[in-house]
């Protein structure tokens, strides 16, 4: 059972989804141009009962109002402060944030700036580091930003399917199309601007420098980003000694395989509740 709800902050409204309402909050934190909707496997799945699944639509997407302040808010600190902000309303301490692509970028932000998370799994997002103070892209992806369709704009129908298409390789469903369509136009334009030059934090130095557990989820045939990036970053606490490959998969492995993807989430999620509980 899950419930929308709908929480006022500095970037406008945003609509977030809680499936349970007790235990471990883990908050899920989807990508450019998607919605919430893509976690229904995971927050309609059993295996997560005894927690408090919490699925945000980040500004200028899904149910969430598009931010008052573009240049402000479509940037990876004011997304951080978005979804941290919503997370402070609704009263959600240490949580595990799973972040995908995008949404890993943001996770790691957020870290950066001292949210109290109990834990951090990527799916997708290579932790980037910076080249002559702008944040080096082609280090962790085989596509440069610039490949987004429909920039400064919002995306026809054509479009969002044919992007929806790639990203999730023929399985994506017109919900999903739907919310590409439904982004804000300025949101692309304004993220890739902003992160080009450099705004936010070094994301490598960030994640080789946090002292709590991580996991890494990725697709084992995700063109998206590259797969030896990962060998290079010098994890503190990596979950299991090692990159998790889900086989048969591409950028978005929790929708593409579920059942495999969930039950590495619920190992994770069980051994992040009783590091909670040995403190």
């Amino acid at each position: 059972m899950t419930n929308e709800i709908y929480v006022s902050t500095s970037h406008g409204v945003l609509a977030y989804e809680e499936s349970g309402k007790s235990g471990l909050p883990v908050v899920l934190i989807h990508g450019n141009s998607s919605c919430r909707d893509v976690f229904r496997k995971q927050l309609e799945s059993n295996l997560f009962s005894d927690y408090r699944l919490i699925a945000v639509d980040l500004p200028g997407h899904g149910q969430s109002e598009d931010a008052i302040n573009a240049d402000q808010t479509y940037t990876l600190p004011g997304l951080a402060e978005a979804v941290s902000e919503l997370l402070e309303t609704i009263r959600v301490s240490e949580p595990v944030v799973c972040g995908w692509s995008l949404g890993g970028h943001i996770a790691i932000e957020m870290l950066a700036h001292s949210i109290n998370m109990r834990s951090l799994l990527l799916c997708g997002t290579p932790p980037v580091g910076k080249m002559d103070g702008r944040n080096n892209m082609t280090e962790g992806f085989n596509n440069p930003p610039s490949s987004l369709p429909a920039l400064g704009r919002g995306m026809n129908k054509s479009e969002a399917r044919s992007f929806v298409g790639r990203l999730f390789r023929g399985t994506g469903n017109d919900i999903l199309v739907e919310a590409a369509v439904r982004t804000d136009g300025r949101f692309r334009r304004r993220l890739i601007e902003s992160s080009l030059a450099g705004l936010g934090t070094n994301q490598k130095h960030t994640v080789e420098s946090a002292q709590i557990p991580m996991a890494i989820f990725n697709g084992a045939e995700d063109n998206q980003i590259k797969a030896d990036f990962f060998r290079t970053v010098m994890f503190q606490d990596l979950w299991e000694d090692k990159i998790h490959a889900i086989e048969n998969a591409g950028h978005a492995p929790f929708w593409e395989q579920p059942v495999d993807f969930n039950l590495k989430l619920g190992r994770f999620l069980s051994f992040a509740r009783k590091s909670m509980n040995a403190r």
